[in-house]
């Protein structure tokens, strides 16, 4: 086992790990029963592209996941063909892609709304990931679609995130344990993956949205310098 880090191959030793233990990736909607489950979920705030990375090493392993994208992303857009690419890739690879929103800007209804819409243009399930979730939201449940944040998802099992980079409870491959958690919950970010450091991810990701944004201005006869 490599030192606990952020790079790709220990997220390999990480599922690798899990498998060894006896745990079952499961997705938010399955219907399949398990002693040991893991509930394994991306959130799509910044690096789109850095999530297909992700994909196609749990699809190398036999493992599932969810991944939830956003659609008021100031940095990404889930209706143009870099991100459709993508999409349908991490698709490909036998994956889940759900919503991930901000329930504060947006009512129950309004999402169900979105949900429908979307569902005939993007590979949605209807799950959500709330974005930033305020206090109300964990433990709800919703007529209309799976919340990430339901009791049987959340506070009920083992809950880890690697937000703003850091593992809150540690880094899964020190915990991973079938008796002592037999279901655990697991939300990474793509933008922390990859061995870089995060902010240097996201200044390739401005880098890359800038060509993207020339080329097509440059479509409609308004390309720039500089």
């Amino acid at each position: 086992m490599n030192k606990c880090d952020f790079s790709y191959t220990h997220y390999r030793e990480i599922l690798s790990l899990a498998l060894q233990k006896g745990y079952n990736f499961r997705d938010f909607q399955s219907s399949e029963v398990a002693e040991s489950v893991i509930y394994l979920r991306h959130d799509i705030d910044l690096d789109i592209i850095g999530a297909v990375e992700l994909a196609q090493i749990e699809h190398r392993l036999g493992v599932t996941s969810t991944y939830f994208i956003m659609l008021d992303s100031p940095v990404y857009n889930p209706l143009e063909d870099t991100s459709r690419y993508c999409l349908d890739k991490i698709k490909d690879f036998g994956h889940n892609i759900g919503l991930h929103i901000d329930a504060a800007k947006y009512s129950d209804r309004y999402i169900e709304t979105m949900l429908t819409a979307l569902c005939g243009t993007l590979p949605l399930k209807r799950v959500i990931s709330f974005h930033k979730p305020a206090a109300d939201v964990p433990g709800r449940t919703f007529p209309y679609f799976t919340s990430t944040y339901a009791r049987k998802f959340f506070s009920d099992i083992k809950y880890v995130s690697d937000s703003q980079g850091k593992w809150r409870d540690g880094c899964p491959c020190r915990w991973l344990d079938v008796e002592k958690y037999p279901k655990a919950q697991i939300l990474t970010h793509p933008i922390h993956w990859g061995g870089a450091a995060s902010i240097d991810n996201a200044r390739q990701i401005v880098a890359n949205r800038i060509v993207d944004i020339k080329q097509y201005l440059k479509t409609i006869h308004l390309g720039i310098d500089a």
